[in-house]
């Protein structure tokens, strides 16, 4: 946010001291400077004896209230050192803080909505009046002969295509949401980790009024900028560890939640193609990269039925309304060009059967897979299972399979000296983007009716989440192989199912 006045304190105010209290640090010996946003939020920068700076965002309101209700509220949103963020590698990797965020946005929420606060007075921004200003923002850029790089017009095409698809009325929708104070640009960076182990929420000089699922976008996007698209069995883990922290949706908010994603989405890139008139801090490449991030988002997000779906199971398994096993068929839903075309392996229809998925590098096979393969076929007892080896997209593991020359082509063949039924669907998909969950339930679909599905894996695996919660669901037999030193895991996956 831009800052309307910068100026340093004679004396610390009250606020700040207690809130350095409540961390340990001493309240006296420091500098304070107040910054002032466009949107009347307070920020201090606290600068103590031995250099350290810190800083700090208070929810709203005049900070010199001191009896102000959300001042109290201030331990969820204090002071932090500067670049020491939740998601450096200084204190918690990326991928680990991804799995802090839900439950932290629905601790926060939950808060604001228990507090009982009056949101009367704090920044609000009509939905409507967003929409209309990305439309107008967009059309200035792609009419724009200087400003904009070309190559960037057909990287907007989704933006353009998604708002021409957002009406008014359904975007009207969302100023009609219930309100209550969210936080406006939650993500990693704005989380930190301070030295007992609490998390603090900072960056909240984006803090407005308006409905919670704008606070959810991140769910659908990961926890960067990169991490985006195709990954839905963890957009739903996400969306079910922040309802389990907070509430269930209601069914306004379902029904809202597509359309407030593309509206997000869309505002997003469109602010970030104008702003190549006046980028101010941001280089010509961040610009480039928010913009190819949300656009991809846009085009994404355009599949309404699929984020509808996962949010009612989500609210389902958070606790909320039961929703039928068809949800499921719904929310992997997947077109042609993602490679549905790929038939199973040639399996006999006809008396009934048993396939058992088997997914894995196999980066060899060996005598391990096979013997584990073997004892499954044993276990089964049917007079007819084939078990069916899937080797994972050679984008496994950062792309290591590739560099390390043992690509797709390699492991399958091994597999068909080894004797073994391979199933390349997911080997050969155009890209990686579909998760195993995806790949497990694309399996269920293309057997043919007179084969059950049983999916073989290691004791670790199956105690995963979604796992479990398709077993529960009756979608899933898991046939677990009990590793080596792995009992542990196998008591935990007993006592989950």
């Amino acid at each position: 946010m831009k800052s309307l006045m910068r100026e340093k304190l004679e004396t610390t105010p009250l606020e700040v001291k207690r809130v350095l209290r409540s961390f340990g640090q001493p309240a006296d010996d420091c500098s304070v400077t107040l910054l002032l946003t466009e949107n009347g939020m307070p920020k201090y920068i606290i600068e103590l004896k031995d250099g350290t700076r810190l800083f700090m965002g208070s929810v709203f309101g005049d900070s010199k209230d001191s009896d102000n209700v959300l001042a109290s509220m201030w331990t969820l949103v204090p002071c932090f050192e500067e670049k020491q963020c939740l998601a450096s590698d200084k204190h918690t990797p990326m991928s680990e803080c991804s799995y802090k965020l839900p439950a932290t946005l629905g601790a926060l929420h939950t808060a604001f909505r228990a507090s009982g606060v009056s949101i009367e007075g704090l920044k609000y921004y009509s939905a409507v009046a967003s929409f209309d200003a990305a439309r107008a923002n967009l059309q200035n850029c792609m009419a724009s002969t200087s400003a904009m790089p070309s190559d960037l017009r057909p990287v907007l095409r989704p933006v353009e295509q998604c708002l021409r698809q957002l009406r008014e009325a359904d975007v009207a929708v969302l100023d009609a949401l219930p309100r209550q104070v969210i936080h406006g640009d939650f993500q990693p960076k704005n989380l930190m980790l301070s030295p007992d182990g609490s998390l603090r929420i900072c960056d909240t000089e984006t803090m407005t009024q308006g409905p919670r699922i704008y606070d959810l976008l991140f769910v659908f996007m990961g926890s960067d900028d990169g991490d985006l698209l195709g990954h839905w069995g963890a957009a739903l883990d996400r969306l079910e560890e922040y309802l389990v922290a907070s509430w269930p949706l209601d069914e306004d908010e379902l029904q809202a939640m597509p359309t407030a994603l593309a509206h997000l989405a869309t505002g997003i890139a469109a602010w970030a193609a104008q702003k190549f008139e006046n980028p101010g801090s941001l280089s010509p490449e961040r610009l480039m990269q928010i913009i190819t991030c949300f656009s991809q988002a846009a085009k994404e997000f355009s599949d309404s039925e699929r984020i509808t779906a996962c949010c009612r199971l989500a609210n389902c398994f958070a606790g909320g309304p039961a929703v039928e096993l068809e949800a499921y068929c719904t929310y992997f839903h997947r077109t042609e060009e993602l490679g549905m075309g790929f038939q199973c392996p040639a399996l006999e229809t006809g008396e009934k059967r048993a396939a058992v998925f088997f997914n894995g590098t196999f980066s060899p096979v060996h005598a391990g897979h096979l013997a584990t393969a073997e004892s499954a076929v044993k276990e089964l007892g049917f007079d007819k299972v084939t078990v069916v080896f899937s080797p994972c997209h050679d984008s496994h593991e950062g792309g290591k399979l590739k560099q390390l020359s043992v690509g797709v082509k390699h492991r399958a063949a091994m597999l068909e000296v080894a004797g073994a039924t391979v199933d390349l669907y997911e080997a050969y998909r155009d890209t990686a983007a579909m998760d195993l969950e995806g790949v497990q339930s694309s399996f269920v679909r293309r057997l043919p009716a007179n084969y059950d599905a049983f999916f073989l894996v290691g004791a670790d695996v199956a105690s995963w989440r979604w796992l479990r919660r398709k077993v529960a669901l009756g979608l899933f037999v898991l046939l677990v192989a009990n590793r080596p030193g792995s009992e542990s895991r196998v008591e935990a996956c007993e006592r989950s199912f």
